[in-house]
């Protein structure tokens, strides 16, 4: 399953971003380690007009906790526009029990100066266990 992650509402004034998804993985998981498991949109990969890369890692914050962080970022100034940002290929295992497994998201981003913007807001994804 692909999770999207977008932007929006930024005024072409954001030139990098992060993501901390925070899932548990004894229901759900990034597909292969990161950062294979998630990709830039090529509109604003490199060699476009943006010319951003994609980090990422996981890291278990306790138990079955882990936080998949993933970061946009370029070695310029440029301004990333509203849409797709990246997407990443998370699986169900053959053990999570039914239901709604949610992705907590914490986003945040930067200027082009590298100063926090005023406010950054996100929503949380989730996967959603059907028989």
């Amino acid at each position: 399953m692909n999770v999207a992650v977008t932007l929006s509402q930024s005024m072409g004034v954001i030139a990098a971003t992060s993501n901390d998804i925070i899932y548990d993985n004894s229901q759900v998981r990034p597909v292969e380690s990161a950062p294979a498991s998630c990709t830039i949109n090529p509109a604003i990969g490199p060699g476009s007009a943006a010319d951003k890369m994609l980090i990422s890692a996981v890291a278990v914050i306790s138990g079955t906790t882990e936080r998949l962080r993933v970061g946009i970022i370029g070695f310029n100034s440029t301004t990333i526009p509203d849409g797709l940002v990246f997407t990443c290929a998370f699986e169900i295992l053959p053990t999570a029990s039914l239901g709604i497994k949610v992705l907590d998201n914490t986003p945040d981003a930067s200027l082009p100066n590298g100063d926090p913007p005023p406010a950054v807001a996100g929503a949380d994804g989730a996967i959603a266990v059907t028989p």
